[in-house]
């Protein structure tokens, strides 16, 4: 029996628009695959990386007490893959505690004999604490850079973390600083445990090996 044209008509237009809706729909799923592509290749440490609000702040921070010399004794750094096999040259951070609570700090770090130095200026955050790097355009590829005091008892030690976005790529540490150049085993394991509670493993974390001629 022959469909009156009509309803012959009616059917095709069915036809076609469910073909149409179908091939909007693989077209509509090939560009959120190839957006989850994309979006890994621009970002491929970002399911890594410590949320912020994970990363503790040290409780009734204080600047004044905080500024002064540190040296680097270990550190958590995404970067970092063989930490056992790696070996860091110790550096040290002062910091200039100024009139706006920023902080201008000062490294001196021994690189081929050579002692060289940086300054750069952190300027308070939302929360006591937490920093941003001033001047940021002035560093090239640079989009963002958050320094946050994790822990510290201003004395002995402190636990920075930094997050900072180079060119749509995430980099993140947790520098160990003390006030003198030696690391007492229980401050270690403490912060090999504390690392590895914010999603660094064992293979992201090294330790300083102290250099008697560093400033």
């Amino acid at each position: 029996m022959r469909l009156p044209y009509s309803r012959q008509a009616s059917r095709k237009t069915r036809i076609s628009s469910f073909s149409q809706a179908m091939a909007l729909g693989l077209l509509c799923l090939g560009l959120i695959l190839l957006g989850g592509l994309q979006t890994k290749a621009f970002f491929p440490d970002m399911i890594k990386i410590p949320p912020l609000n994970k990363v503790p702040f040290q409780p009734d921070f204080q600047d004044d007490q905080f500024q002064g010399k540190w040296y680097s004794l270990g550190v958590a750094d995404n970067t970092i893959q063989n930490g056992n096999g790696s070996q860091l040259t110790m550096y040290s951070v002062n910091y200039e505690l100024q009139d706006d609570h920023s902080f201008n700090v000062n490294t001196s770090m021994l690189r081929d004999e050579v002692c060289e130095h940086s300054v750069e200026t952190l300027f308070p955050g939302f929360q006591p604490g937490q920093f941003t790097l001033g001047n940021l355009t002035s560093y090239r590829g640079v989009m963002s850079y958050i320094v946050r005091v994790a822990a510290t008892n201003y004395s002995h030690f402190a636990m920075v973390y930094v997050e900072k976005i180079v060119r749509f790529k995430w980099y993140y540490k947790m520098t160990l600083y003390g006030r003198t150049k030696k690391l007492r085993h229980k401050l270690k394991e403490r912060f090999i445990k504390f690392t590895t509670s914010l999603d660094f493993t064992k293979d992201n974390i090294a330790f300083s090996v102290p250099i008697d001629t560093q400033p």
